[in-house]
């Protein structure tokens, strides 16, 4: 399964119904991969969340740190440039950010998890999408 970062973040940090729905859609996965970046991105939502004053600064060090040594360090990263190139093929409906995970899910030909709506319909028609929800 190709996890994005949207669906990292709820894996790690949501305890409601979405972190659940990620956590359980990950357990059935046999391998998670991801875009070299999506690391990154998840730790500065932490990052960034802890500085709006929407979660403790203790706990986003607790969750970022879930990235590294804790649940998001099971995510192989591909840093393949190759991926780049087909997510530049893609920037008419994507931010590049976004088509290389969708680059990355074409490549091997697995489903993208992700809590993102607006990335889930751009991309439904290209790979397989599973979609988490608030509900």
């Amino acid at each position: 399964m190709i996890v994005d970062a949207t669906a990292m973040v709820a894996a790690i940090g949501d305890q409601g119904p979405m972190g659940d729905a990620a956590r359980a859609h990950l357990s059935l996965a046999p391998e998670w991969h991801a875009p070299a970046h999506m690391a990154v991105e998840v730790v500065r939502t932490f990052d960034r969340l802890a500085r709006h004053g929407h979660l403790p600064q203790e706990q986003a060090r607790v969750y970022a740190g879930q990235m590294v040594d804790g649940v998001g360090a099971a995510v192989v990263l591909h840093a393949d440039r190759n991926l780049l190139s087909a997510a530049w093929a893609l920037r008419d409906y994507l931010s590049t950010y976004d088509a290389v995970y969708v680059a990355l899910a074409e490549y091997l030909r697995l489903p993208l998890l992700t809590a993102d709506q607006r990335l889930a319909r751009a991309c439904e028609r290209r790979i397989p999408v599973v979609l988490l929800t608030r509900d």
